[in-house]
């Protein structure tokens, strides 16, 4: 557990230290020989204590790549914008290109835990990253991570 503390608390602090806003209560999980953890709701990822890494109780990460054993949840400016509409859309420049893939698709993360597995999986199978819709609010706007 030493170990995946020192890895969170090294890239919390990296993810925090960008000029750009990552949003509110974002989120690390890995996945590890030991298990798979998760920083818990509303840390300080710009200074992580031991006690902000917790062990969930599942046994693979929802990934459809074996190779894949991260996830980072965050809600920068950027992609609110984009989720509002709640559609895939291709990638607008050369760097999301190579970083994400040629189009950056939104997972459906409203329903049970299996379907949202399921909607994860279909949008990280040709990428490394997508959007995750969580919810509408009342005027009909998409809102997620």
């Amino acid at each position: 557990m030493a170990d995946v503390y020192e890895i969170m608390k090294k890239y919390g602090a990296l993810l925090m230290s960008q000029e750009y806003s990552v949003g509110d209560c974002p989120k690390m999980v890995i996945q590890t020989e030991e298990g798979i953890f998760a920083t818990k709701d509303d840390c300080d990822m710009s200074d992580l204590r031991p006690e902000d890494v917790v062990q969930l109780n599942i046994m693979k990460l929802p990934v459809p790549k074996d190779d894949m054993k991260a996830i980072v949840y965050s809600r920068t400016p950027f992609c609110q914008i984009c989720l509002k509409d709640g559609r895939s859309f291709k990638a607008s420049l050369d760097d999301m290109a190579q970083i994400i893939g040629p189009e950056v698709m939104i997972a459906d993360g409203r329903g049970a835990a299996t379907r949202n597995g399921r909607s994860l999986m279909r949008a990280l199978r040709k990428s490394v990253g997508c959007l995750v819709l969580t919810g509408i609010d009342e005027t009909g706007t998409g809102m997620g991570y």
